[in-house]
């Protein structure tokens, strides 16, 4: 998912903060502040544009304090603030820090800003987060974050049902995935409803193929020891290949799909050849 994002200059890059350039309202969060613009934050914010309308007491005030409820807001608030002067932000690791640059985006109509949050979300996890940070993040994303339209939750399943581990994470063996799908449900559903498309369209596969057994690929392979490749027993489509130094040694795989389990003699695998 690619940003499409306001242009900017060189010149509102380097006002972000700098009382050079004569700001005319303090941000403040905390015991944090930053010096802005309000003609600068207007353009890039529909909510800051409502706040400094006439009638508001934001718009003649000299100083705006953001309560909020975030947990540490004040890196996701700089960033805000630093993309209403030059479309981008600093970059930092924690994949939370994105999920809350993401709800503040929304929170205060932050245009372009909720799509770049997506983009370096899934740039930082597409690098291996380590599983405690990412399912933080995905439960401060369903916490905290509106998200009417989908945008990052969708991109959040999208990413974590393409992982090739996705059905063993999902499947109750990992201490970390199942504390995050009993404490968040509406990730939960969402898990929910990929796995039950996948099952749906694994079944459907399996109905209209032939059985391994009966399929032209599938013929008599030699006893002796070799390299075979040997087709999924559940019809998944995928194929293992093992090294038998005789057909009484055993081989186990876990179809992907179905997340069952298999481990069969090299005569019993005989019956799912592939080929060599």
């Amino acid at each position: 998912m690619l940003a499409t994002r306001p242009t900017s200059n060189s010149y509102s890059q380097s006002a972000f903060n700098n009382t050079a350039t004569d700001p005319d309202i303090e941000i403040t969060c905390s015991s944090y502040m930053w010096k802005c613009h309000k003609l600068i934050l207007r353009n890039a914010s529909e909510w800051f544009q409502r706040a400094f309308a006439s009638g508001f007491q934001e718009g003649t005030a000299h100083t705006i304090n953001l309560r909020e409820d975030l947990s540490e807001p004040e890196d996701a608030i700089e960033a805000m603030l630093r993309f209403c002067y030059s479309t981008d932000y600093k970059q930092l690791e924690p994949a939370t820090f994105k999920v809350r640059v993401f709800s503040l985006a929304e929170k205060y109509f932050v245009k372009g800003l909720d799509l770049l949050a997506i983009d370096k979300f899934l740039a930082s996890v597409g690098k291996g987060t380590p599983v405690p940070d990412l399912t933080k993040a995905i439960s401060e994303a369903y916490a905290i974050c509106v998200d009417s339209e989908r945008l990052l939750k969708d991109a959040i399943i999208k990413h974590v049902s393409e992982q090739a581990d996705f059905l063993i994470n999902f499947s109750g063996e990992k201490e970390e995935y199942n504390e995050l799908m009993e404490s968040t449900p509406g990730f939960a559903a969402d898990v929910t409803r990929v796995l039950a498309k996948q099952m749906q369209a694994t079944r459907k596969r399996r109905a209209e193929s032939p059985p391994p057994e009966s399929s032209s690929r599938a013929r008599p392979v030699s006893d002796r020891a070799g390299r075979y490749r040997y087709a999924c027993p559940d019809g998944c489509g995928t194929a293992r290949t093992f090294i038998f130094t005789n057909l009484n040694q055993t081989a186990s795989i876990q179809c992907p799909v179905t997340t069952r389990f298999y481990h069969l003699t090299g005569w019993e695998w005989q019956r799912y050849y592939l080929g060599t």
